[in-house]
């Protein structure tokens, strides 16, 4: 993903300018957060699950600003098995190029 880190950059910045809030998380940003804070609000870092209601509250109340860093992993039990007929979807889809 780092390969395409600038395409990122430029469609984050794009809806920064309309007034869009951006949030980014995954490896890169949450790496290297003050690089990725230049081209959106807030990243995230860790699992989003644990961090999520504070961030939508920030949201709502026009806060949503800086890191969300969850400090421990989201428990697994209960949640569903992912879906595994979804890399055939992306092989097969003319708009996807899978990397």
């Amino acid at each position: 993903m780092r390969a395409r880190k600038g395409v990122l950059d430029e469609i984050a910045d794009t809806f920064l300018t309309r007034g869009v809030p951006v949030v980014m998380g995954g490896a890169h940003p949450s790496f290297m957060a003050q690089e990725a804070l230049k081209h959106c609000d807030a990243v995230v870092i860790g699992e989003v699950e644990l961090v999520m209601d504070k961030l939508l509250d920030d949201l709502e109340r026009g806060e949503m600003r800086g890191t969300y860093k969850s400090e421990k992993l989201h428990l697994m039990v209960g949640l569903p098995m992912p879906r595994t007929t979804m890399p055939a979807l992306i092989r097969s889809s003319p708009h996807i190029r899978a990397s």
